[in-house]
């Protein structure tokens, strides 16, 4: 054998060993890795949908950022002019032509949307959303009393088409957060 051939094969033997020993190391941190999850499993894993968790911290931060008497006030203060030009019509939240209050004033840059309507012929709503084109969320307020819808899951018409269900939370007296459900 000359110089070259034992050089060659030093080379792949060289290469075989460190081969080895890289899938030994691979292995071996795969196995700390799930020997620690083991007994450190992680705390945010859940059998919930992520809807429910979201629905839950977007309450939590509507209860500290919202003032829904203040929102209720101004409901009642609208007149027929006012929701005349409003009425079931959907704004940007930026874009909003009448006076809106002030808790819903703070929150207007990062809503998406608002919609004033009529659930009965003298009782106004605003719905408030927030997000875009992958998931919605909001706030619906009404009139004190008024009762909170039931979650809607995910149905489908007599043609097929998806309907897109909401899970709600109640907020205070006739107020509610949503969460569309798709």
């Amino acid at each position: 054998m000359d110089q070259q051939e034992k050089e060659k094969k030093n080379r792949r033997i060289l290469l075989f060993i460190l081969g080895i020993c890289s899938c030994f190391i691979v292995f071996l941190i795969i196995y700390l890795v799930m020997l620690w999850t083991f007994f450190h499993p992680p705390s945010q894993l859940s059998d919930e949908p992520g809807y429910i968790s979201t629905t839950r911290e977007f309450h939590q931060r509507m209860t500290e950022s919202l003032d829904v008497i203040e929102v209720q006030d101004w409901l009642n203060t609208l007149n027929d002019s006012d929701t005349g030009e409003v009425l079931n019509q959907l704004y940007i939240a930026t874009s909003f032509p009448i006076k809106l209050p002030n808790t819903i004033n703070s929150l207007k840059r990062e809503m998406s949307y608002i919609f004033v309507f009529r659930n009965d012929p003298n009782k106004t709503c605003v719905r408030m959303m927030w997000g875009g084109p992958i998931a919605r969320w909001g706030v619906v307020i009404g009139p004190k009393g008024m009762p909170i819808p039931e979650t809607v899951d995910v149905n489908y018409d007599e043609e097929g088409y998806r309907i897109i269900g909401e899970y709600r939370i109640k907020l205070e007296d006739g107020a509610y957060v949503w969460h569309e459900i798709k």
